[in-house]
């Protein structure tokens, strides 16, 4: 039997930002003064624990159970985005949000232990999408997350926060993609169509989603095609052709010509 090779592609900052928040530990110093810390062994070792987990029940759900070898790839942000050049507001809620605490520290003991990539002003979900959609891989690649923007991206994917495996064809992806550009991701800021959530998507998409119905929806809400479009290149996480490789670039999303 011929042997697979898995690439277990993952999200390190929420590994990171995972193990960091479990090993926080609140202390009451008396006088109504309060502490967090967090022992960075102890947080070395949850991540550990669980990249352990990941692996094996990677290779345990993946069809075919025998003769797996794998390979893991952490993917990581840049400090840059480009997508705050498409949209200004692109997630400035979160800039004040507070990461646990030893964070910093544990992401650079990452960096220097474990095999990872950041690529300039890309996301670390860009990464896993251009990753997991290169052409003719010699590895079969496993995207392991828990964020939903990465539904956008087909190919097998494992959900480690639910324990769920499950593989996306290219519609299932597609159909997601477009999904999102008319709800939006408020915690990412960008707002999406007025007035369509997740159930009304679904019914405007039916059964041959495509960019006309996007259009559709946000002209009849006082919007543009240009509106539309703008969402559209905030939501799409980014595929192998989305990038222009030889000069380092994202190529922005724009609509097939047959929709």
């Amino acid at each position: 039997m011929t042997s697979k090779k898995l690439k277990i592609l993952i999200d390190a900052e929420m590994f990171v930002y995972a193990a960091c928040a479990a090993a926080e530990t609140e202390t009451n110093w008396g006088d109504d003064l309060w502490t967090l810390h967090v022992n960075l062994d102890e947080a070395k070792a949850k991540f550990t624990d669980k990249l352990d987990y990941v692996i094996e029940r990677v290779c345990t759900k993946y069809p075919g159970k025998s003769n797996i070898h794998y390979s893991v790839l952490f993917c990581l942000s840049d400090k840059e985005n480009f997508r705050k050049k498409v949209l200004p507001t692109y997630k400035l809620n979160r800039a004040k949000k507070r990461k646990p605490v030893g964070y910093t520290a544990l992401m650079d003991w990452l960096w220097y232990n474990y095999h990872t990539w950041c690529s300039i002003a890309l996301e670390a979900d860009d990464v896993i999408g251009i990753k997991a959609t290169k052409p003719k891989l010699p590895d079969i690649p496993i995207i392991v997350s828990g964020d939903k923007d990465l539904l956008s991206i087909p190919g097998f994917h494992y959900n480690f926060l639910h324990d769920e495996f499950f593989f996306l064809t290219e519609e299932e992806a597609d159909r997601h993609f477009l999904t999102q550009v008319l709800t939006g991701d408020r915690t990412d800021g960008y707002d999406g169509c007025p007035g369509v959530g997740p159930k009304t998507a679904e019914k405007l998409l039916g059964g041959a989603p495509s960019w006309a119905t996007v259009v559709k929806a946000y002209k009849a809400h006082g919007l543009s095609e240009a509106d539309a479009l703008r969402e559209a290149r905030v939501a799409r996480i980014l595929r192998y052709t989305d990038y222009d490789h030889e000069k380092g670039e994202v190529i922005l999303w724009t609509p097939p010509k047959d929709h």
